[in-house]
């Protein structure tokens, strides 16, 4: 009976989070109309959402002194980001992206994941890194949102409502509503799985391997699908190099800029290293091939199981 209640509310919790995130969707093309801003200052509002379990899990292990968890915490959800995002969503249907939603977003995330890796070569992020890496985050704030003619629209076209039809106060309250359901959503799918986990006594390591990865980046994969099978191409870019940016630029700016970072260098570089990589690989299907096939979302989806059981397998790493 345990073991059925915990499997209804599993069920429950990916029902919240895909309901969320396609709430979300519409409300973020709404948003934007109403403020008279282009598409991305509209998707950075959604990142900003979907990163916020990455913000409060650095938040808490920096109180829980634990300085050397917030760094792993953004590696690892950008890597997610960067591999299972993009995998899952050209898995769901293969897609494309117009040259200028990115012309600006992956120069700046190759150029900050570089720059953050050479902060943090020496095995610590100190605080003047930090407020260096919030005053980047502040002029990009400035810069999207200055913007109040879009170069792109995003494709309304396959939302379910008329792109006129929403008040202020509507999309104000979808958004809230959409961030709510994913936040809950997310925290359920991640505890009912690791009780499930126990029940059958699936092994730690995996437990580890498959629920960490879940826990702050749910919000991001289910986002990036649900805009995917949408076809609203626009935002499964948008999205996952939004949250991106914001994890290297405001999470770790922040948490350096209050508590100096410390931690063990070889396991940054090494997985710093796989971060460029990705980060480099997408970026060339981008501006290269134009299209996410199913072969490069199988490529990217391979990559992350590889480099992350690697991670959990080998104990030097």
């Amino acid at each position: 009976m345990v073991l059925h209640l915990t499997a209804l509310l599993l069920v429950v919790g990916f029902a919240f989070l895909t309901i969320g995130a396609n709430m979300l969707c519409d409300s973020v093309i709404h948003i934007a109309h109403k403020l008279h801003v282009g598409p991305i200052a509209g998707i950075l509002l959604m990142s900003m959402v979907t990163s916020a379990p990455d913000f409060m899990s650095s938040v808490m292990a920096i109180l829980n002194g634990n300085p050397d968890m917030p760094i792993g915490n953004i590696l690892g959800s950008n890597f997610i980001n960067l591999t299972l995002g993009f995998g899952v969503a050209s898995l769901i249907t293969p897609f494309q992206c117009e040259k200028k939603v990115t012309k600006v977003e992956f120069p700046l995330l190759f150029l900050l994941t570089l720059f953050f890796t050479f902060c943090c070569a020496n095995g610590k992020l100190s605080r003047g890194e930090g407020i260096a890496l919030l005053v980047v985050f502040c002029c990009y704030i400035f810069f999207t949102f200055a913007k109040k003619k879009p170069d792109v629209c995003i494709d309304v076209k396959n939302t379910d409502t008329g792109f006129n039809v929403w008040t202020t106060k509507k999309s104000v309250l979808v958004f809230l509503t959409a961030a709510s359901l994913l936040a809950y959503g997310s925290n359920l799918v991640v505890n009912h799985c690791r009780e499930i986990a126990d029940f059958f006594k699936i092994p730690k390591i995996v437990i580890g391997f498959s629920l960490v990865a879940l826990q702050t980046s749910a919000p991001e994969i289910f986002v990036v699908a649900m805009a995917a099978k949408r076809r609203d191409y626009t935002i499964c870019a948008g999205n996952i190099l939004g949250s991106s940016l914001i994890n290297l630029m405001f999470v770790s700016g922040l948490c350096a800029a209050v508590y100096p970072l410390h931690f063990e260098k070889n396991i940054f570089m090494k997985n710093a290293t796989a971060l460029i990589f990705v980060t480099a690989l997408d970026w060339y299907i981008f501006y290269k091939k134009r299209i996410f096939s199913r072969i490069y979302g199988v490529i990217l989806v391979v990559t992350y199981l590889v480099v992350t059981l690697n991670s959990v397998l080998v104990k030097d790493i």
